[in-house]
């Protein structure tokens, strides 16, 4: 877990270089808790655009197009459209939290494409206003069968 800057939350990171032991006691405390599920799933998500404008990182998305939300927009940074090398390292990533996430003992992944998130927003006409992958164009159903989210299980 890392802490972020003088607000206090933390941000859990699973990726190539986060050590992997305390992901599976997650998963073994997840698993004998008595849920009764008897499988345990991460849930992986990007925040894309809706980063708090004190959090350290680039803000990105698939166009330069801010989180408009009147008088407290200025909460967020405005994000940095993604070029298609960037938009192909981050569906990488999620492959990569994918794959550790198992070897740690989850049964699955859930990809949070949902609330405005980075992969939400390939979604959206109104936000995606990228023009440089065929991938990323289109409406509806035909983004959705596109998202790069799905190439992630293919991985």
């Amino acid at each position: 877990m890392r802490h972020a800057g003088g607000i206090q939350r933390l941000l859990t990171l699973l990726d190539a270089n986060a050590p992997l032991r305390p992901f599976v006691e997650w998963a073994e405390a997840a698993e004998s808790g008595g849920s009764g599920s008897g499988a345990v799933w991460m849930q992986i998500n990007h925040p894309g655009r809706q980063v708090a404008s004190d959090m350290p990182g680039v803000v990105w998305g698939p166009s330069d197009t801010g989180v408009d939300l009147g008088r407290h927009s200025r909460r967020f940074d405005r994000p940095t459209a993604m070029t298609p090398a960037q938009i192909e390292a981050t569906v990488t990533r999620f492959a990569v939290t994918a794959r550790r996430a198992e070897e740690a003992g989850f049964d699955g992944v859930e990809v949070h494409a949902a609330h405005g998130y980075l992969l939400s927003r390939f979604l959206s006409p109104l936000v995606n206003k990228h023009t440089g992958l065929a991938v990323l164009r289109g409406h509806g159903e035909a983004r959705l069968r596109r998202l790069p989210a799905r190439r992630i299980r293919c991985r």
